[in-house]
């Protein structure tokens, strides 16, 4: 039930009428059906973990009951926050369906909805990515009567702060007291406080994780100068946005650590292979896997290097770009590489989400949990329950500590107690993860996870070495005070920092990466 002690800001959503979807466009994907996700790429119901089925079992549980109660009880006002609500998620670029980030909202949309009863939640998704699609989505959305939106990644952050200066949209939408949760980006700075609740997620930690423990399997699998280039990795990111590069900072600073742990023992240490030496790690492939110049030249640098990719084919491949992800598990494949080289998936596990066949590819993958935070949003915004403040500590979700409202409390409030929540979605909140592996060796398979299991213990959750109290306090910050439009000062400082528990990655980031590919790389020249 609704916690008691809990205080936080919430406003009141008035009772209003749901206009149907009337307009149509051969530009638009709509969901008319009313079915909600039948998948479940999340695992809100397959569980790898016994703590986190336990607690999503007892969170469902409680939402069901709440929400049952409410419907049946006499509490107007409850039901007009909870139902009166109608819910759309705004998808672009790219389809709800995508084995990834969109199918991971709309499985959480889909699960609140169904405990709580809730018929008319819904997607739109523009085929085409520019601003007048989203603007148009926007405008949709608006008139339309829905009031919680979800707007799903970084790609909308520019069209929707600049679809908020035109006309009246911006006094529209804090009139209509509608609610934004932007995933994967930050929506607080463009909105009224109160309105807004920002999901991000700690990649950086979950691959951080992944790419120290890669870097052991790899050296005590393939030990020795005779097997140096067997100890090889590539990454590569869709856009420049720390959205994208996060994943690949993580798995870089893991690599690194790795490396200068060796000190001069170059027999277990790893190396990448480069795209340019202007642009060594590639953060343009886009998200869609589809152009043929852009395929042969990621072919080139999962076979080796003989086109723009300089080195030999390597036994790791990271793309953080969508579609990407299978395609490099394809030219695996097609190249009969099977059990010498493998693909760290992102977002979600990829081995479960790819099917049975491609399960011996993804030795692992960075999650987020997106579908379970969704659920847990929707909640507080709905007041079914606080599951978010009793499950993640104040300091992750950025929340004043004087904030008196008792979610219990049916009045509007506005002014300066009103908030907007921030979540930044850590490792040891269950909000990002790794996956288990599923290689069909399985003494490597059992290897590696409690090599996983070890690293994350030591850097994240064992007081004396984790990332959080190794730190070095004057580097933070020089870090922290470092603005992110002074790029190559603020690359300077994240790479000085060598921190990802504090770190994160800008929307301009290839300063960093050519420093961290030449100190990986440095103990091969």
């Amino acid at each position: 039930m609704i916690s008691k002690s809990k205080k936080i800001q919430l406003f009141i959503i008035p009772s209003i009428v749901v206009t149907p979807l009337m307009l149509v466009s051969c530009n638009y994907n709509i969901n008319t059906t009313s079915s909600y996700a039948k998948s479940d790429i999340g695992g809100l119901e397959i569980f790898n973990e016994q703590n986190i089925k336990e607690q999503n079992i007892n969170l469902f549980g409680e939402i069901k009951t709440v929400a049952k109660n409410i419907e049946n009880g006499n509490n107007e006002e409850q039901k007009d926050l909870l139902y009166n609500q109608p819910i759309v998620q705004i998808i672009s670029p790219g389809k709800v369906n995508d084995l990834s980030f969109n199918q991971l909202v709309w499985e959480g949309v889909s699960k609140f909805s169904e405990l709580t009863n809730i018929k008319n939640s819904t997607y739109l998704v523009a085929n085409i990515a520019s601003n007048i699609e989203l603007f148009s989505q926007y405008d949709r959305a608006l008139h339309s009567g829905y009031k919680i939106w979800i707007l799903t990644g970084f790609f909308h952050e520019t069209p929707f702060s600049e679809w908020l200066k035109f006309g009246n949209n911006q006094s529209k939408l804090e009139q209509k007291k509608i609610k934004i949760i932007s995933v994967d980006w930050d929506v607080q700075k463009y909105i009224k406080p109160g309105l807004g609740l920002s999901a991000l997620f700690r990649t950086q930690e979950s691959s951080f994780v992944i790419g120290y423990s890669i870097s052991k399997f790899l050296a005590e699998k393939y030990p020795g100068d005779n097997n140096k280039d067997k100890r090889i990795i590539n990454t590569s990111a869709g856009f420049d946005n720390s959205g994208a590069t996060n994943f690949n900072y993580g798995f870089l600073e893991g690599i690194r650590t790795w490396n200068k742990e060796q000190k001069d023992n170059n027999s277990k240490k790893i190396q990448s292979n480069v795209y340019t030496d202007k642009e060594k790690v590639w953060l343009g492939t886009t998200f869609v896997a589809n152009n043929p110049d852009t395929r042969k030249d990621f072919e080139f640098s999962i076979k080796g290097g003989t086109n723009i990719f300089k080195g030999k084919s390597p036994t790791i491949i990271m793309p953080v770009a969508g579609d990407w992800s299978k395609t490099a598990a394809d030219i695996i494949k097609d190249t009969n590489n099977k059990n010498k080289q493998w693909v760290i998936g992102v977002d979600t596990n990829m081995a479960i989400s790819y099917g049975k066949e491609y399960s011996n590819y993804f030795i692992t993958s960075s999650e987020k949990k997106i579908a379970i935070l969704i659920v847990k949003a929707l909640c507080f915004l709905t007041g079914i329950t606080d599951e978010i403040t009793k499950t993640i500590p104040n300091n992750n979700l950025k929340l004043r500590d004087d904030i008196s409202m008792d979610l219990q409390n049916q009045e509007i409030l506005i002014g300066t107690e009103a908030q907007n929540l921030v979540i930044e979605g850590r490792i040891t909140d269950d909000l990002v993860g790794y996956s288990p592996s599923t290689i069909e060796n399985l003494d490597d398979a059992n290897k590696f996870n409690n090599i996983l299991d070890e690293t994350k213990k030591r850097f994240f959750e064992d007081e004396t070495t984790s990332l959080k109290n190794i730190v070095d306090q004057t580097k933070l910050k020089n870090f922290q005070d470092t603005k992110p439009d002074d790029v190559e000062a603020f690359n300077e400082a994240v790479f000085d920092l060598n921190n990802v528990y504090y770190g994160t990655m800008s929307s301009s980031n290839q300063g960093y990466f050519n420093d961290v590919l030449d100190e990986i790389n440095e103990w091969t020249k």
